[in-house]
């Protein structure tokens, strides 16, 4: 007799290990490490899970439950893959089934739901609370109603308990279900009946000799047909838009001449099937080329350090085509969505239908496609090159050679938000080493910890110092204000010398790029009589100025309040905006450039991924000449009109209070000053600042990534921080200052008794101390790179463990972020 056998099924849950069930004799065939399967969880719920290994070895201390489903064919995650969730979950602190549920698209989740009905026999109202009685006659009205939509509506904490009571109180009768979201795309087809007859459409004249709409029809679907053959397949759609007769069809379907059935299609955006076109590469391109090749051969990752502007993406075009010829598969990582849009283009006008996008603008059926396509799930032609942004990473690519992360300094790979917080650069680092797939990090602007990586030989090191065509650098010009306010040589925020510059780009038809960090059209407003501040009543942040909905809005947690007409404290009508945002200087432009086309790109006029593409589409047309943005517009796009980039206050950038601010400032203001110039003419870049002797200035003004790194490299040695040191910021939150406080000190304590005093900095408020009500501290733990990274960690979830079992302690949140940002 064969013995039973088991499967460790890992689920998306934040619980560590895996989940054993039995396999009915059934599903013996189906279920292999790598598919989905639905199990049952508890006592009502069931999961999607992901088969990680098979066992006969039965589980000593329970009767395993059975697996109910397999939901693929083929396994959608290889064993490699599941190696690197696990070094994912181990390295940034988190579960395995936590980088699951990170990694896959709600769809490929279906997700148990519970849903409700009025009990019929229910009749007395009396015994309701006021909340349960809005919950009763909600369900009343919306029979079926999932619980996700009643914990929308009656709150996430709340609706579970007043549920609860209700199906007590048999007020309520409750339905267990799966809830599949996903669909495939369909689209109906006519064609004629293969069971016709030859002796039935012989008579077919004659039959529909009074039907002249239902014979034209016929004859359209018959042209180029003969008996016997296959019949030709009309898309409904396309059919009725030419013959717009619905009647005639269905009589037509009725009669069995004619029949519609429908064939499944995918929904993922190709190009056209084309031969590979590639620009021929300049000389230092080439040599470049060579170079990473000899460098793939000795290290698995190499950086390109190469300018603005030097044409990085043409050698990347160059490896893909490669990877292609030899039948691998390329992951290209771009730190944004926002820059996807110009890049697919330039990807499929290269590579046609071979490549495809991947990313969270897109539907969530979109990107199941991709994973089906990539996993072997389906039957469309197989993609060779994904372009994506930090979650491709997680993509099951079954061959792949080569990995690209594109201006690999943006912090926007690294996610912060929810676990995993996990960096991409690094995460691609590491799949690389697990799949053998190299990898090319690319940037004018390399991280401190990249290069540092490769100047000691970790990565290989090529670089590339001159532009494309060697266009020269632009020119930079640094702006004192101190001495233009001194002097009243401005207009709005624009120095005489940014809008000398910007009339006379605009006379000669080309564009200017205005660079601001911060959105909004005031930072804040403020009573000139008392000074007092607006604040959000959630939030320890002033509300932001928004003019154009009139409206303070706090940019953390949403809360937001009509600008009120005079003080509350002392009753002036003297509010005053202080600051400015890049609304304001919008508002500005159209004021002293009245004949001028600006447009704003931040995340106020680009909520979506239409709207972003318009106002790109609009500023590379030239239906636009004045694009005023935040670190939206530094990110990689390419402009082959933008003559003038103006950096309207570096100072916010300089003097922001964070360890990594200067390498940010240098990085910001070297990638925004290469928008420009990018054609046939030297661009023209104006920095305005209260500091033009601060070093990272005269860095960017003379080029000099090389000495910024230098100096950052000295202090960061000097104080303890990234590439000598790893950094773990451990952040606890609460609703109750005093809780917070406490658990912080204590834990706080507990670190540096097991790791060294200075090792351990904080506890400290966060930079925003409360966030949506809840107050906020952190401590900052320091660790050599020789430490037992293994060991630290224990140490940290163990103290965790013990403060959140504490007495006084409940609700306390914990968010371990490995390698902050």
């Amino acid at each position: 007799m064969e013995p039973d056998t088991y499967a460790e099924v890992l689920l998306p849950l934040p619980v560590s290990g895996t989940f054993t069930y039995h396999i009915p004799a059934s599903l013996l065939l189906k279920v292999t490490p790598g598919v989905r399967v639905i199990v049952p969880f508890g006592e009502k719920k069931s999961y999607t899970g992901l088969v990680r290994r098979l066992t006969t070895e039965p589980p000593g201390t329970f009767l395993p439950k059975e697996i109910s489903r397999v939901l693929d064919a083929r396994p959608l995650l290889d064993e490699k893959h599941f190696l690197f969730w696990e070094w994912m979950a181990d390295y940034y602190l988190c579960t395995p089934g936590e980088v699951m549920d990170a990694a896959l698209p709600a769809g490929l989740k279906p997700a148990h739901h519970f849903s409700y009905t009025i009990d019929p026999g229910f009749k007395t109202l009396g015994i309701l609370s006021e909340k349960e009685r809005e919950i009763f006659f909600y369900v009343q009205t919306h029979p079926g109603v999932l619980d996700d939509e009643l914990g929308k509506l009656y709150g996430k904490r709340k609706a579970p308990a007043l549920i609860k009571t209700l199906l007590k109180k048999e007020a309520l009768s409750e339905h267990s279900q799966m809830i599949d979201t996903y669909k495939p795309r369909t689209l109906r087809y006519i064609r004629i009946s293969p069971r016709l007859t030859e002796d039935e459409i012989r008579q077919l004249p004659k039959k529909l000799k009074r039907a002249q709409r239902q014979w034209e029809l016929f004859a359209a679907c018959a042209r180029d047909w003969s008996p016997g053959e296959p019949s030709h397949e009309f898309l409904k759609q396309e059919l009725l838009r030419q013959y717009p007769f619905p009647g005639a069809l269905s009589s037509l379907k009725k009669k069995g001449i004619l029949e519609e059935y429908e064939l499944p299609v995918s929904r993922l955006e190709r190009g056209e099937e084309k031969q590979i076109n590639l620009k021929k590469l300049t000389t230092a391109q080439q040599q470049v080329l060579e170079q990473i090749h000899h460098l793939f051969q000795e290290k698995n990752t190499v950086l390109l350090h190469g300018v603005t502007s030097s044409g990085k993406t043409e050698i990347y075009f160059h490896l893909i085509h490669e990877q292609i010829q030899q039948g691998k598969q390329v992951l290209y990582l771009l730190p944004e969505i926002a820059i996807t849009g110009q890049m697919i283009h330039r990807l499929r006008e290269a590579f046609g239908d071979l490549a495809g996008i991947y990313h969270s603008r897109y539907s969530d059926s979109e990107r199941i496609e991709t994973w089906l396509n990539l996993s072997g799930n389906d039957n469309d032609k197989p993609l060779q090159v994904v372009l994506g942004v930090r979650a491709a990473v997680f993509l099951p690519f079954r061959d792949p050679g080569l990995i690209i992360v594109d201006e690999e300094h943006e912090t926007s790979y690294k996610q912060d938000s929810t676990a995993p917080r996990y960096h991409a650069r690094d995460a691609a680092v590491m799949l690389g080493h697990l799949t053998g797939a190299r990898v090319l990090l690319g940037s004018a602007t390399p991280s401190i910890e990249s290069y540092f990586n490769a100047r000691t030989g970790k990565y290989g090191l090529t670089e590339l110092k001159e532009r494309y065509t060697r266009l020269a650098m632009p020119e930079i010009q640094v702006v004192d204000m101190k001495k233009v306010y001194k002097r009243r040589e401005i207009r709005g925020h624009l120095s005489y010398a940014l809008y000398d510059a910007i009339r006379e780009t605009l006379d000669e038809r080309q564009q200017v790029i205005l660079f601001q960090n911060r959105r909004g059209f005031s930072p804040y407003i403020q009573c000139a009589d008392c000074g007092w501040i607006p604040y959000c009543k959630n939030c320890d942040v002033s509300l932001t100025y928004h003019k154009n909905s009139n409206r303070l809005i706090c940019h953390y947690c949403g809360y937001n309040i009509p600008v009120p007409e005079k003080c509350p404290v002392c009753g002036s009508t003297h509010l005053h905006t202080r600051g400015f945002g890049t609304e304001k200087i919008e508002e500005e432009i159209r004021l002293i450039f009245p004949d001028s086309h600006p447009a704003r790109l931040d995340l106020d006029t680009a909520h979506t991924k239409r709207q972003y593409l318009s106002i790109i589409r609009d500023f590379e047309e030239k239906n636009t000449d004045i694009l005023i943005g935040t670190q939206m517009i530094t990110k990689g796009l390419d402009f082959g009109h933008v003559r003038v980039v103006g950096i309207l206050n570096a100072d916010n950038l300089l003097h922001f209070p964070d360890f990594r601010a200067w390498e940010r400032s240098y990085q910001l203001m070297a990638q925004v000053s290469g928008r420009a110039g990018r054609k046939d003419k030297q661009g023209h870049v104006i920095i305005q600042t209260y500091d033009p002797d601060h070093p990272v200035i005269t860095d960017v003004l003379n080029h000099d990534y090389f000495h910024m790194y230098s100096s950052q490299l000295k202090e960061r040695k000097l104080f303890h921080y990234p590439p000598f040191f790893r950094l773990i910021r451990i952040t606890l939150k609460h609703r109750k200052n005093d809780t917070v406080s406490q658990a912080a000190s204590r834990l706080a304590t507990m670190l540096k008794k097991k790791f060294k005093d200075k090792n351990v900095l904080g506890p400290q408020y966060a930079f925003i101390p409360r966030i949506r009500n809840q107050y906020i501290k952190q401590i900052l733990l320091k660790l050599e790179r020789d430490t037992d990274k293994a060991a630290a960690k224990n140490i940290l979830q163990e103290f965790e463990k013990y403060l959140r079992e504490t007495p006084g302690f409940k609700g306390l949140q914990f968010i371990n972020d490995v390698d902050p940002m």
